[in-house]
């Protein structure tokens, strides 16, 4: 019991770095408009430099190291008596069924949007499965933190 709350409170910790990490990765996309706000539309916003898709990409690596360092704490810890979650814990568990396979889908997205921005093609569709990828992986993972802070 004691090896499983460590690391169960170790995966609090990461989780909590990982959605630091993730929103810092979701605030400084680089298809955000720099000037014009988001009033300008997107098929005439310029394509996005290098170096904000480098310092995107490095945070994005970031969060897939956190997520997935959490998540092993998650998984490996030793079961208790009663298996079966309750409360917030199912809920969780749930909403986790919805982020995993984002947080898989989305470097995947970036990284082929970011190979045809490579060779000077730009790919609207591409950054927008990604970004529509990346919108459901951020609540459904900033859902499945608050209902474990927020006990109800």
């Amino acid at each position: 019991l004691e090896r499983r709350t460590w690391m169960l409170k170790t995966h609090q910790i990461l989780a909590i770095a990982t959605g630091v990490s993730m929103l810092a990765t979701y605030g400084l996309h680089p298809s955000r408009p720099d000037n014009g706000g988001y009033n300008v539309p997107v098929s005439q916003r310029p394509p996005p430099t290098r170096s904000s898709v480098n310092t995107h990409i490095a945070l994005g690596v970031t969060t897939t190291v956190l997520y997935a360092s959490a998540a092993g704490f998650a998984l490996l810890a030793p079961n208790p008596e009663h298996p079966e979650p309750r409360g917030s814990s199912r809920i969780h568990r749930w909403l986790a069924w919805i982020h995993g396979p984002m947080m898989i889908a989305t470097p995947v997205l970036g990284a082929m949007a970011d190979a045809k921005l490579k060779k000077g093609e730009s790919d609207r569709s591409l950054r927008q499965l990604h970004g529509a990828a990346v919108t459901t992986l951020v609540f459904s993972y900033l859902g499945a933190l608050s209902v474990m802070v927020i006990n109800f």
